[in-house]
């Protein structure tokens, strides 16, 4: 699709992964259309003069109403506090998401897109890289309204024959992450001393929010030769002692390393769990942590896309 002729309405882009994919097109020349909540806070997507539309989201005529015709829909929501009732979740994973697709084929959209994520595949992975054929197995209820959504994409989008891709990035690393465990990690760092898992020799791949962004451009500049697949996507691959190594060589420092047995890490996941509010330790992080968490992405890159963001531009970025 020629770019001049591709616009685009981009849901959830005051988050964290949204942002990055808003800006990147923006950087490229695109317009860009951004529905948000009433009282977000908009102020980068106003310096991206991206065009901003408030919506009321229980109200099916003002989603519509925001919805750029002939544009390739993106969804990039997600529900920010976890710590309410399933049901409560689902209504933003799942019900939200059933609403925008019906509302966006209404509205004449020429495609859609969803963010989703590699936690729909579960946490007990094997020690080698998986990719889009491996059984998704998920424990934890995120984990399973991921899939949930996933399943929801597939079947309303064929119901009402509207071209779909399922984006699956791996665990992000850029700016203006907030509240994550990324941040998390990266903020104890900062104040001089970094977690390490049984010595830091879990395998993990990565990847840095731009080239999200860009790969987001890139899908949908290709939605009609690629639609209604699921893509994985990723940066590299490393290990989080070699990631607190390259914190080290861009902080000109040697922070100190906080050895902490997995079993250990993974008992105060499961208290954090029954703490209220949303935990920044759980069995999820001591998983991601402690196990290797490795994927393969062979599918898009063979179809044309390449990350160009290595391990050390992630670093300097959120340094």
């Amino acid at each position: 699709m020629e770019k001049k002729n591709m616009y685009v309405t981009i849901f959830g882009a005051t988050g964290f992964i949204g942002s990055h994919v808003a800006e990147q097109f923006r950087l490229q020349g695109y317009e860009v259309t951004t529905p948000v909540r009433k009282n977000s806070d908009t102020s980068l997507l106003q310096s991206l003069n991206c065009q901003i539309c408030e919506v009321d989201f229980n109200s099916d005529a003002s989603i519509k109403a925001a919805i750029v015709e002939n544009s390739i829909v993106y969804n990039c929501i997600a529900a920010l506090n976890t710590d309410v009732a399933e049901d409560t979740i689902r209504s933003v994973e799942v019900d939200l998401t059933r609403r925008i697709i019906r509302l966006a084929k209404a509205k004449g959209a020429s495609g859609y897109i969803q963010l989703s994520s590699i936690i729909s595949y579960g946490h007990n992975l094997p020690i080698y890289a998986i990719n889009e054929d491996y059984p998704q197995n998920p424990e934890f209820i995120l984990d399973k309204l991921s899939l949930e959504r996933e399943t929801a994409v597939k079947t309303i989008c064929q119901e009402v024959k509207l071209p779909f891709i399922i984006l699956q990035p791996v665990s992000t690393i850029g700016t203006r992450a907030r509240g994550n465990s990324f941040s998390t990690l990266i903020d104890m760092y900062k104040e001089g001393e970094f977690p390490l898992v049984s010595g830091g020799k879990a395998g993990v791949s990565l990847i840095d929010t731009r080239d999200v962004g860009r790969c987001m451009i890139w899908l949908g500049e290709n939605m009609q030769t690629l639609a209604e697949q699921t893509f994985l996507l990723k940066g590299f691959d490393t290990t989080w002692l070699e990631f607190k190594q390259t914190l080290d060589r861009a902080n000109a420092k040697e922070n100190k390393a906080k050895n902490i047995p997995f079993w250990l890490l993974n008992m105060l996941g499961f208290i954090g769990e029954k703490r209220p509010g949303n935990p920044l330790m759980s069995r999820r992080v001591a998983g991601l942590l402690g196990k290797n968490k490795l994927y393969q992405d062979t599918r898009i890159r063979e179809s044309g896309f390449v990350p160009i963001y290595t391990l050390e531009d992630a670093v300097a970025q959120v340094l």
